[in-house]
């Protein structure tokens, strides 16, 4: 898992802007297999384990963690795919899908994360 951090990207700058929603895209990242959010004072992790790649964020606002499950574009927004992410079903109806998560929520002095675990199960 690689290690990010609310606001910061080695490759390029990133000054939030309340005033921009610039700023949360900035702290989105693909979620293989898991999402964590650490409190290192308290020894807290709390995991978030889904079924399938997704993009998210943890700790933005009031220390949450945000999963986006699908996204859904009218528009085409000038980022390489150069058609719209509308995916529909007959009726022309967003595609609805079912996501299973795992959470863990531990102590870190005294537990190890389920992540590994979870995901050998899963597969």
């Amino acid at each position: 898992m690689m290690e990010r951090h609310v606001n910061w990207n080695p490759a390029f700058p990133v000054f939030p802007d309340p005033g921009e929603k610039q700023w949360i895209s900035n702290n989105y990242y693909p979620v293989t297999s898991a999402i964590v959010m650490r409190d290192i004072k308290k020894h807290r992790q709390v995991t978030i384990m889904p079924d399938r790649t997704q993009g998210g964020s943890s700790g933005l606002l009031n220390n949450t963690i945000e999963l986006m499950q699908n996204r859904r574009m009218i528009e085409d927004d000038g980022k390489g795919v150069q058609e719209p992410l509308n995916e529909t079903d007959f009726n022309d109806h967003g595609i609805k899908s079912t996501a299973l998560y795992r959470m863990q929520i531990f102590d870190t002095f005294k537990g190890k994360s389920k992540q590994r675990e979870e995901q050998q199960r899963i597969e």
